[in-house]
């Protein structure tokens, strides 16, 4: 593979580190990265379109350890925006119940995709020519992001899902920290060749 979406998806991510979210509900901030966001899948979008994967192997990485961060990412800005703009403003109290909520919907979540929230968390990977080749023609959408990811040039069966595993990790990790506590969830990393994800 090229290595166009792996240095964008890490020059992204630096550009992306560089924008601090302020825990007061900094709305600037949170829409600059979801512009970067948008500028980075119409680029990747648009490699995607043009560029044919040499192998299975290939493809598989891309689209389980390279495009889900994208996606993730994308999805966290999109949300903290969401939690933002619907929180409450002025009792601390309605605050705490707010992020609360937002931690529950989460763990609904995961409750309700365990059984792929394992396979990831394992590092599996018996399962990843079915998950993360393109072409299946039973592309499910997820209903609890109904996605606008739904292309399948850009996506596979799971990719999307791995996005949200991605995200709502991020996502706990920021809540957290919000109400003052540690969680020491890590995020997804991008492994090496061969490496397994744990």
């Amino acid at each position: 593979m090229t290595s166009l979406p792996k240095s964008s998806l890490a020059k992204l991510l630096d550009d992306l580190d560089q924008i601090a979210i302020d825990p007061d509900q900094d709305l600037a901030s949170v829409r600059r990265c979801i512009g970067l966001m948008a500028d980075a899948t119409e680029k990747m979008e648009t490699f995607l379109s043009d560029y044919a994967f040499l192998s299975e192997e290939e493809q598989i990485h891309f689209f389980k350890y390279l495009k889900p961060q994208l996606d993730g990412r994308r999805i966290y800005y999109t949300q903290l925006l969401r939690i933002f703009n619907r929180g409450p403003v002025w009792n601390d109290g309605q605050k705490v119940a707010h992020l609360k909520a937002q931690l529950q919907q989460i763990d609904g979540y995961y409750q309700r995709n365990s059984e792929l929230y394992l396979y990831h968390r394992l590092g599996e990977s018996y399962n990843d020519r079915l998950y993360f080749l393109r072409g299946l023609d039973d592309l499910i959408p997820d209903i609890d992001y109904y996605p606008v990811f739904l292309d399948k040039r850009y996506h596979t069966r799971k990719s999307f899902q791995y996005g949200v595993f991605f995200a709502n990790e991020m996502l706990t990790r920021f809540l957290h920290r919000q109400l003052g506590a540690d969680t020491g969830i890590t995020p997804m990393a991008l492994p090496g060749p061969g490496q397994k994800q744990h």
